[in-house]
Formats: structure tokens, sequence, C-alpha cells
């Protein structure tokens, strides 16, 4: 078909793939024209973001395994070349007794179709750690766990957790997310 100039301005015959490579270029294009199918990411940039929060409080009683904090994110990766960078901040609450001491360990994980990861774990209790020699004391503090997974290798779904382990339970009260204080999380996929 002949290429065609019509007189209201619109032009006919050009199919798909009929310009020459090297004619359009970015400032031909109108903003927003190209889709983010379309977008080529750069190693390092930031593909898409997730993120959760929560203001739930929970009481950690059992210091003999860990405790789910029922927080929780999910993302799907576009390539499974990409990495995922996790965010959390989790404010915590240990409350010791006269003589007690409290603690918390925490856990990261990642599930894919089923399969749970554990991605990061506290080697001790130190970085959340409260002791009393007399009196009754009370610290609160936020844990933030930065953790870049490049391990992922999927486009399958992946739900990242926080787990809790409390490291006295005895005369302590240890709680994470106190007072209606906001726990975040957030997961951004890197281009690798």
């Amino acid at each position: 078909m002949a290429i065609q100039i019509n007189g209201n301005g619109t032009i006919t015959g050009i199919s798909v793939g009929g310009l020459p490579d090297g004619i359009v270029d970015t400032d031909m294009l109108a903003n927003g024209a190209a889709t983010q199918a379309k977008r080529t990411y750069a190693n390092g940039e930031v593909i898409q973001t997730k993120y959760n929060s929560t203001t739930t409080q929970v009481q950690l009683t059992s210091n003999s395994s860990y405790q789910e904090v029922g927080f929780s994110t999910s993302i799907t990766p576009t390539s499974s070349s990409s990495d995922i960078m996790v965010l959390c901040d989790l404010p915590w609450d240990l409350y010791c007794t006269s003589g007690g001491e409290a603690g918390i360990k925490f856990k990261l994980t990642r599930t894919v179709n089923g399969t749970e990861t554990a991605l990061y774990e506290d080697a001790s209790g130190a970085s959340t750690y409260n002791y009393s020699a007399s009196g009754a004391t009370q610290v609160r503090a936020s844990r933030i766990i930065n953790f870049k997974d490049t391990s992922i290798s999927t486009t399958s779904a992946a739900t990242y957790k926080v787990y809790c382990k409390p490291l006295n339970t005895s005369s302590n009260s240890t709680k994470v997310a106190t007072n209606s204080t906001l726990a975040a999380m957030i997961l951004m996929e890197i281009k690798a």
C-alpha cells in the first residue's frame, strides 16, 4: 500500500516496522507513550516496590521457638535475575523486673511456592537487650533489618516474613509493634 498524507493531517499506508531504524527517538515520543513493559532498566535501578505495615502489638511468650509476628509482604519479581532489597523497621519493648533480663532475636524468611528459606537471623539478642540490676526497667527502640536478597532467582510470588524469639520470658515482658507504633516493611525489586 502506498503511503498517503491525508488532508486531515493523518498518514495512512505505514505498516508496523515500516519506518527505518533510528527515525523515532525519545524526544519524538509523547510523555507517557512508552509502557512499563517497554522500559529498559539499568543495573541498580528500582523496578517496583511493595509496602506493608502494621500497628498490631504482639506479646512474645515462648522462648523455645520463633514466633511469627503476623508481619509479611509479598512481591512478584519481573525477572529471575533481579535482586530484592528488604527494609524492615520493627519497634520493640523490653520490660524487666529487678535482676531480670530480656532480649529479642529476629529472623527474616522468604517463601516461594511453599518453600520457606531463612535469609537472616540474629546471632544473639544483643542488638535488643535489657538488663535490670535493681528495680524494674523498660526499654523501647526499633530494630532495623536491611537485607539484599541476591539468591531469589524466580518470577514467582515471594513472601517475606519476620519472626521473633524472646531470650527470657520469666517475669519479663517482650513485645513487638508496641503501643500502636508502626512496624513497616518495604520490598524493592532491583535490576541486577
